[in-house]
């Protein structure tokens, strides 16, 4: 199990802002108590540890290993009413489910702070087409033998990769060519697209970064940009290796990256 605790000005000011009982020199002095749990991978939890992370907001980061996982599967504190992770609990409040904890999230550190409804509709989309049609497809992918006994993984990521850059693509293109989504600072939409980019380059290998980086270009950069902000530069050294809880995906891994994707231009 692994804990990590931050703190900054910017989030005592958020919960001086969401606090609504107490005196405001109380809300100064008192965080709410923000517990994240997942898995000891970066799956579907590492865009909300790495929000928070950049938030400097503290938070408990609670990775369960893969074998309590049953034991505690059935407890709705822990695993919530769907008996799934990631949970957030932010004070009084639980929430399940990547993408509402990423709603959640993005409201209480006031990424939609003078957007409109549409407005933070297309900020969500982004982020769930980032979220949904790829890096799920490439978790898909690296399961796909331990899933449909007797698949190909070559195959399989050769069938699906078109579609996953052609999505990458169509997300690369709405994303600004300066800064971030939220201006000088990055928003929940900036850190999925940032977390989209680090999967696909840990698929691909690094032999190929420079043929979809090229493809890319804004993804990329955003993804550089957020991993040497300096609260995700220092918890970098504590991100998982895996990207899923398959116990053998390096071996999984170093199968993808020898296939023949000449057929693609990588």
């Amino acid at each position: 199990m692994r804990v990590s605790k931050a703190a900054s000005d910017g989030c005592k000011i958020l919960i001086e802002k969401t606090l609504t009982c107490g005196s405001a020199t109380l809300a100064r002095m008192h965080f709410p108590s923000i517990v994240l749990r997942y898995f000891p991978v970066v799956g579907r939890a590492q865009v909300l540890r790495n929000a928070l992370t950049d938030a400097g907001c503290p938070f408990e980061d609670l990775r369960l290993p893969m074998p309590e996982w049953q034991g505690r599967r059935s407890d709705p504190t822990f695993a919530g009413r769907l008996k799934a992770l990631p949970t957030l609990s932010w004070g009084d409040a639980f929430v399940a489910e990547t993408l509402p904890i990423a709603s959640f999230i993005a409201k209480r550190l006031g990424h939609y702070d003078g957007l409109d409804d549409s407005a933070i509709a297309f900020r969500e989309a982004v982020a769930s087409c980032a979220y949904m049609d790829i890096v799920l497809r490439l978790v898909e992918v690296i399961r796909a033998d331990a899933h449909h006994p007797g698949a190909d993984l070559q195959r399989s990521l050769a069938v699906a990769l078109p579609r996953v850059l052609q999505k990458f693509e169509h997300v690369d293109a709405c994303l600004p060519d300066e800064h971030y989504f939220g201006g000088e600072r990055p928003v929940m939409t900036d850190f999925f697209v940032a977390e989209t980019f680090e999967a696909l380059r840990y698929v691909m290998g690094p032999d190929r970064e420079a043929r979809f980086t090229g493809r890319l270009p804004r993804s990329a950069a955003l993804a550089t940009s957020i991993r040497n902000r300096p609260e995700l530069a220092q918890a970098w050294r504590g991100r998982p290796a895996r990207l899923t809880g398959r116990p053998d995906e390096e071996v999984a891994i170093a199968r993808l990256r020898s296939t023949d994707l000449s057929a693609l231009g990588l």
